[in-house]
């Protein structure tokens, strides 16, 4: 199960990054336009928009793998602190109990 969960926030995470980084270059791509050669503005455009993208990822990725070492360990704490503890429940009864 916790395999799962954090399979599922790694997904999340991606499918986050990856989609905010395509809706800026659906808004913002026409500033480097992808179909016409590298010719002056558009070439610093593009590059300004390689080096984002970059940091982006990147920072994107070490948050999530913070994010998965922290659920991990928090994961695994709980499961320590349970894995030894028992309650037992003792009914010691009522007089009318003694029928």
């Amino acid at each position: 199960m916790a395999e799962e969960i954090i399979h599922s926030l790694e997904k999340r995470f991606q499918t986050t990054i990856i989609g905010s980084l395509s809706r800026i270059e659906e808004a913002f791509g026409f500033l480097w336009d992808n179909d016409r050669e590298d010719r002056g503005r558009e070439s610093r455009y593009r590059e300004i928009w390689k080096n984002l993208r970059e940091d982006i990822l990147d920072h994107g990725n070490y948050q999530l793998r913070l994010a998965i070492r922290d659920l991990e360990k928090d994961i695994r704490e709980r499961t320590e602190d349970f894995k030894y503890q028992y309650h037992f429940l003792i009914n010691k009864g009522t007089k009318d109990d003694n029928r």
